[in-house]
């Protein structure tokens, strides 16, 4: 045992320092395929991977995954088909592994203070984690179905897939008794659903000896649902639960947002009003449940207690889109190809710039942070009776609406985004010859022209209200062959 005299107390931080880490893998993999007439096509694969930083039961996890192929075009009734050159029906069931790395280890380990302080003149540990010896690998269960076709010697091609994916052990925050010295633990505990589809199409519209238009695009849909979690219901307004951040709760989407319905602001007060969930007690045969009622509530009057105490947030949709993709347009003309691309995102919420949070003050009440710029549209607040407004009164002390989470501060995050505009010209064949060049080609390039989108933030599709966006870029390009 060492000891630690104040008079001579040892600073860590003065003696600088040095870490690694080590983890160790293995992995056994096999697989076998096997054709049959280039019509049937079967599959399979098995694989174990074992990693160190896991218990030692846990370590390795057996995998695998089958799948079929059907190549329809090489039977009889399509083979000689002047319409359909290449049509494939495939199918795939498996399962995949993987570890969320969030710092928890098989063992406990601790932090030294680096300070020099002491208690009872012996060096303590500032921080300690526990570790879990009994945790496991994510696993992903996977099931997909899909299509493959090419029509008119391959001037139209389409591709549409199904999936439904279960996710199974995710590593999640859960309470364990305060007897055990911590108040929550990582665990195997959370499952997710994911299941959609995706469609991909291209085509050569026009297409001679001098000019091809040709279009593609991508459209891909997907739901997703937590099966198990943490939160079993909805968790309440209380900042520690909240914290105005997407949860994942049980039986609702992936990044699901929990608040209050704003309704108006009362044009007699100026207040902030919205629909909430009343929190009503009942007892049955000796057993305690709760039941809901919809009231609209005065958020900025009502204590910050009674609305986490008396009240439950809706669910106001999620932060990722039921709907995204992307489509292309090519012309080429001669030697002149000119080439545009669009994404775009639909069906998700995302937080609008709104200054409680945004701004430099963070959540402090608007009064207070008035001193720094602000939206344009805050000379439209409410001033006086009978103000008709969506820009509640200001305050000079905080209230519960600053500190409420509610669809107030949620924006549609739907966006249209030219993602990148090019056109090049590259130099003939009978030029190229003359200069004894095997290529020439000069190009002009600009990336993030423009976003067609109502969302006020500063870029929906980084979903940052105020933040760094996609930078609108232009290049030049000029590239010769010898």
């Amino acid at each position: 045992m060492f000891t630690y005299y104040s008079a001579t107390r040892l600073n860590l931080k003065a003696l600088g320092g040095s870490g690694f880490t080590e983890d160790k893998y293995a992995s056994f993999i096999s697989s076998a395929s096997y054709s049959y007439n280039n019509k049937y096509v079967f599959n399979g694969s098995f694989r174990s991977d074992g990693v160190s930083i896991l218990g030692n039961e846990n370590q390795f996890a057996p995998l695998w995954s089958a799948g079929v192929q059907w190549n329809m075009h090489n039977e009889d009734f399509l083979r000689n088909s002047a319409v359909i050159d290449r049509m494939v029906l495939r199918a795939g069931y498996g399962y995949r592994g993987s570890i969320n790395r969030k710092g928890v280890y098989p063992f406990s380990y601790y932090n030294m203070n680096t300070s020099g302080s002491t208690y009872n003149n012996i060096l303590y540990a500032s921080t300690i984690t526990y570790g879990n010896p009994v945790l496991k690998w994510e696993k992903k269960q996977n099931k997909d179905l899909g299509l493959e076709m090419s029509f008119f010697k391959g001037r139209l091609n389409s591709e549409i897939s199904y999936f439904n994916e279960k996710t199974v052990n995710l590593l999640d925050q859960v309470q364990v008794p305060a007897s055990s010295g911590r108040a929550t633990t990582m665990e195997n505990f959370a499952s997710i659903n994911n299941r959609g589809f995706e469609l991909a199409l291209r085509g050569e519209v026009i297409k001679n000896k001098d000019f091809l238009w040709e279009v593609s695009g991508n459209v891909a849909n997907i739901k997703n649902k937590v099966l198990s979690t943490y939160y079993s219901t909805a968790p309440s307004q209380a900042q520690g639960e909240l914290n105005f951040n997407t949860k994942f709760v049980a039986g609702y989407p992936v990044d699901g947002w929990f608040g209050l319905k704003y309704t108006q602001i009362d044009p007699n007060t100026g207040h902030l009003m919205a629909m909430a969930r009343k929190q009503i007690r009942n007892e049955k045969n000796g057993e305690i449940f709760y039941t809901y009622e919809d009231k609209e509530i005065d958020v900025t009057a009502t204590s910050y207690t009674d609305i986490v105490t008396q009240y439950r947030p809706y669910y106001l949709g999620s932060k990722q889109p039921d709907l995204y993709g992307g489509f292309q347009n090519r012309f080429v003309y001669r030697s002149w190809d000119l080439f545009v691309s669009f994404t775009f995102a639909t069906g998700n919420k995302i937080l609008g710039f709104n200054e409680r949070w945004s701004a430099p003050d963070a959540r402090s009440s608007d009064t207070k942070i008035s001193r720094v710029n602000r939206l344009k549209e805050n000379v439209n607040r409410w001033r006086s009776p009978g103000d008709i407004t969506n820009i509640p009164q200001y305050y000079l002390t905080a209230n519960a609406f600053n500190s409420v989470f509610t669809d107030y501060d949620l924006q549609s995050g739907d966006y249209l985004k030219c993602q990148s505009l090019g056109l090049s010209y590259r130099l003939p064949r009978t030029l190229l010859d003359k200069w004894r060049l095997s290529n020439a080609k000069l190009g002009l390039n600009a990336t993030n022209l423009f976003t067609v989108t109502k969302y006020v933030g500063i870029d929906p599709e980084t979903q940052t209200a105020f933040g760094y966006p996609n930078t609108r870029m232009y290049t030049m390009s000029l590239e010769i062959g010898l």
